[in-house]
């Protein structure tokens, strides 16, 4: 071809990691690794890169270099990197929310909570008010139709327990 190997293959930015990969073999060194090697239209390829001298009768006789192409497993690499990204920034973002909601939950509970022991203690006071007081008391409840009479009211009429209301 005319041209030195590690010129026609490699750019500038990596031509000095070529010569040393180069040397290592040419002393009988071996590796295997990874960089960025160039096309005949100057296309940049990264590539699996593995390398070692050959022996023949215990003299070196040449180096076997092998290169497989493995641009488009690190471009689907990067691209699962960054959906993995993306799905973590999600998961953070849902993990936030589900905090913040549980937080609201738990602060809505605790105050129904609040809300219906104030509830229960209305109604005792209530119910006392009602069996301690001598007044006949009804209440009618509008929106499911039933009339609740006292047992005094009851009484002071001249009904029995059971004869009238509930």
């Amino acid at each position: 071809i005319g041209q030195d190997l590690d010129d026609l293959i490699t750019a500038p930015d990596v031509r000095a990691e070529a010569v040393g990969l180069t040397e290592l073999v040419s002393q009988g060194g071996a590796f295997a690794r990874t960089g960025r090697r160039y096309r005949k239209d100057r296309q940049a390829i990264e590539v699996e890169i593995f390398c070692t001298p050959v022996m023949v009768a215990g003299e070196k006789a040449g180096i076997l270099t092998m290169y497989h192409d493995i641009t488009e497993r690190l471009q689907a690499e990067r691209a699962l990197n960054q959906l993995n990204a993306g799905l973590e920034l999600r998961i953070q973002e849902r993990t936030a929310e589900l905090n913040r909601l549980n937080q609201d939950l738990t602060r809505e509970l605790a105050e129904r909570q609040i809300a219906e022991q104030k509830l229960r203690t209305s109604e005792e006071r209530y119910a006392l008010a009602v069996s301690g007081a001598n007044d006949g008391i009804w209440d009618w409840d509008l929106h499911n139709g039933r009339v609740y009479f006292s047992p005094r009211w009851k009484a002071m009429l001249g009904y029995g327990d059971g004869e009238v209301g509930e």
